[in-house]
């Protein structure tokens, strides 16, 4: 007979706790954008020397860096004044993560604050426990100078202390975007990697799914992977797990993904109801030939009544990359063979072989999916390779049709080309620093080229 007075046990479940920290003008106009669009159970922060910038946000806490050191005048584009005045507030910096699972920091590369302060901040961030997930974006190729060193010395600092780094190149954001667009409309395509990111992790800890992935084992598989990444893609109608899985490993705003060096892979796949397990089955078979078997794959899957166009959206993660987020001089593989698998093939699988072909660094090369899994050209072939900010930016003419075409495929999936809107006023406007003189502001801003 069951015991009436027996204490009944009680679950208890904590929702992971995910802060975004902003550093920087770039830092913190990235966080006001994604404050605009509404997000819940995420925390936002800007921390910056400049106390005006700081005025210009609202739905944040804010952290005024080196109160004594900086006056709140800002860094004055010297990355050492944006460390000191980050050490200067470590408690409040502290106080403002205190309590976060995961801290996303994000920060313009190549002025003071940013370049500065984030590696401050992600030391911090580490030191409390957190898994650090650092998107920045890094300067022009024409920016050459003091800005360049000055992001490639703030991203060797916060490579030691951040989990997950995606360094997004300017100039990346020139070959993607048309010349009629606004620059901070075209900013506002970088910061979508990181509104995706922090939404995709959002979804990945607090959604309850059939195969649920659980915080644990990606805390886990950041803290010893060895460099790690994180990718997202949408697809929709009869191929859409494949064209999801394309958008996820030929991202157009990052580096190529080294996923032949990947020893651990989560990959969620967030669907309608009609979302078969067999289609989920087939891409973890296609993304462990691309490991040549040897990575931990780890799946997950949430249902979303919600889905618009039954589309399929998936959040990969791959650790153990070991990649260098500024210079991105992958080399392919001489060649390796391909499974052709459809809805109609027969059971036999087909193998066709593919030869690596050269990769120009100027261009993107997208191929659409075809039909079925494999077949929808994941190949190395067809990923691009970013140039290093150290590379000159050719003149470009405006999209041809085919081009503004191709722009639109692009932004799609990404949810982009219907969210963008004109951004704040210009913090640094009526800023109490030179803006003549001050790395924090881009260079043909303060030449007023």
């Amino acid at each position: 007979m069951e015991n009436l007075n027996q204490p009944k046990t009680e679950i208890l479940f904590r929702k992971p706790i995910i802060k975004v920290i902003g550093l920087g003008g770039g830092g913190g106009n990235a966080v006001a954008r994604m404050v605009r669009k509404g997000f819940a159970d995420v925390e936002f922060i800007v921390a910056n020397t400049d106390a005006q910038a700081l005025l210009n946000v609202s739905g944040a806490k804010k952290v005024l860096l080196g109160p004594d050191s900086s006056s709140g005048k800002g860094a004055g584009g010297n990355p050492i004044n944006g460390e000191i005045a980050a050490r200067e507030s470590a408690s409040a910096i502290r106080e403002a993560l205190s309590g976060a699972d995961i801290v996303f920091l994000t920060a313009g590369m190549g002025g003071g604050t940013g370049s500065g302060a984030i590696p401050v901040a992600a030391e911090i961030a580490r030191e409390q426990g957190a898994i650090t997930i650092a998107i920045v974006s890094t300067p022009f190729s024409f920016e050459a100078g003091r800005r360049i060193a000055n992001a490639n010395a703030g991203l060797s600092k916060l490579a030691a202390f951040a989990d997950t780094m995606i360094a997004i190149p300017n100039d990346q954001l020139l070959k993607i975007s048309p010349k009629s667009m606004t620059l901070k409309e075209t900013f506002e395509l970088a910061d979508d990697v990181l509104r995706q990111g922090v939404q995709g992790m959002t979804h990945l800890l607090n959604g309850f799914g059939v195969i649920n992935v659980d915080f644990a084992h990606i805390r886990s598989m950041l803290l010893n992977g060895r460099g790690s990444i994180l990718s997202i893609g949408r697809g929709k109608g009869k191929d859409r797990i494949a064209e999801a899985l394309h958008q996820a490993l030929n991202h157009p705003l990052l580096e190529r993904i080294p996923i032949e060096n990947a020893t651990g892979i989560i990959a969620n796949f967030t669907g309608p109801e009609d979302l078969g397990f067999g289609e989920i089955v087939d891409a973890m078979n296609y993304l462990q030939k691309l490991t040549n078997y040897r990575a931990d794959l780890i799946p997950g899957q949430i249902i979303d009544p919600e889905a618009e166009d039954g589309s399929v959206e998936l959040i990969l993660i791959l650790t153990g990359i070991a990649s260098t987020p500024f210079e991105t001089g992958f080399e392919k593989p001489k060649e390796y063979q391909k499974e052709i698998r459809s809805e109609n093939a027969s059971k036999t699988a087909s193998v066709r072989r593919i030869e690596p072909q050269p990769v120009q660094s100027s261009e993107n090369v997208i191929t659409p999916p075809e039909e079925g899994i494999a077949a929808a050209e994941f190949s190395y072939q067809t990923t691009r390779r970013i140039s290093s900010v150290k590379t000159s930016v050719q003149p470009e003419n405006d999209l041809a049709p085919e081009g503004d075409a191709a722009f639109s495929s692009l932004l799609s999936p990404l949810n982009l080309g219907n969210d963008i809107k004109a951004a704040e006023a210009d913090p640094f406007a009526d800023s109490l620093i030179d803006t003549r003189r001050d790395l924090d502001v881009p260079t043909f801003i303060r030449r007023k080229l």
